[in-house]
């Protein structure tokens, strides 16, 4: 999962260095704002938490489905219909990856006035 955000000058995304599982986590780490840094406009934002928004690593599930697959052929080649059990645990991987993103970007903090 990547976190992301929107640049408040030219509206591009950001993609942003931190690494959590949660806003809560985020928030833990550092603080109710986080710095944005724009690569396109040299632009620099604070942003508050609710701002910042998760999104699915989708290099990271097409290697998961690639192993998945490759470890399933050679599996079911060797031990039959128990290789199936590789694909079953690639996808179950992608079903956690999609509710953890889902889970980030239904959280909110409150903001404070």
């Amino acid at each position: 999962m990547k976190l992301a955000t929107r640049c408040n000058s030219c509206n591009q995304e950001i993609i942003l260095p931190y690494k959590a599982a949660t806003r809560g986590d985020l928030q833990m780490k550092e603080g109710d704002e986080v710095k944005a840094f724009c690569p396109r406009c040299g632009a620099t934002h604070k942003k508050h938490l609710n701002d910042v928004y998760a999104e699915e690593n989708k290099m990271l599930q097409l290697l998961a489905v690639g192993i998945g697959l490759v470890l399933t052929v050679i599996l079911w080649r060797f031990y039959g219909v128990i290789g199936g059990v590789a694909l079953g645990a690639s996808l179950l991987f992608l079903r956690e990856h999609y509710n953890s993103v889902r889970a980030f970007n239904r959280y909110r903090i409150h903001r404070k006035q």
